[in-house]
């Protein structure tokens, strides 16, 4: 897959970064929640270069799943599509591993830290209720002890809003230290998880979970869709 698109290059490393006081107030949510949400982490101009090459990148993959080839660990379905390693895909994505805040949040949740992958994420139209099939209800590996740093952390940039009508995602706050808190058999059924709620932000913004947190993908019953990049 060759991608000959290029697009102007901001500079993710002059986004205004949170003071330090901040920083350890985010991490200390991460810490006793399991997710945080810092506003304001992309520009309009970051935004519409990512979602540019976005647009490349999943289109790629579909047209790879429909001709027969499944990429290693990529997951797709109706309902969502997928982009691993998208930091290979133009210098602009590539660039936002200098981000000031993924680096400054991560040291401070996680300690010495290194990029583990990038995916971009499409939640696409769902008003029916299909199968989320490995989206619904889980945790990414199992709860460890409450003192142990995660093993990492998900940090998504909001390329569009997410909001309850189109599918933000699903948490349980504080469920990745209360292995007790089980997931659901099926759907969005939040009737015996209180406490559920949506992580909804807006676009531009940043949003960072321990996946040992049960979480699950919301169905999205807009026509738009919904993408999310997330660094991991």
């Amino acid at each position: 897959m060759t991608v000959t698109t290029r697009h102007p290059e901001p500079n993710f490393s002059s986004t205004e970064l949170p003071p330090r006081s901040d920083i350890e107030h985010y991490a200390q949510e991460v810490r006793e929640h399991g997710y945080t949400v810092i506003p304001d982490q992309l520009t309009a101009s970051h935004c519409e270069a990512l979602n540019a090459i976005a647009d490349v990148a999943l289109d790629e993959y579909s047209s790879a799943v429909d001709a027969g080839i499944q990429p290693k660990n990529t997951l797709q379905n109706d309902f969502m599509r997928s982009a691993r390693c998208f930091y290979c895909w133009d210098p602009v994505s590539q660039q936002l591993l200098e981000h000031p805040t993924v680096q400054a949040l991560s040291d401070a949740v996680l300690g010495s830290v290194r990029l583990w992958d990038m995916v971009v994420l499409e939640a696409l139209p769902n008003p029916d209720g299909g199968d989320l099939g490995p989206f619904d209800w889980h945790r990414d590996f199992p709860v460890r002890s409450a003192s142990t740093p995660p093993l990492y952390m998900w940090v998504f940039f909001c390329l569009t809003d997410t909001t309850p009508e189109n599918g933000a995602t699903w948490i349980v706050p504080g469920s990745h230290r209360d292995p007790s808190v089980e997931p659901p058999k099926s759907g969005t059924d939040v009737s015996k998880l209180p406490g559920a709620t949506q992580l909804c932000a807006n676009t531009g913004d940043l949003v960072a979970i321990n996946p040992q947190m049960l979480h699950a993908v919301g169905r999205n019953n807009t026509e738009q869709r919904r993408r999310l990049l997330n660094v991991g």
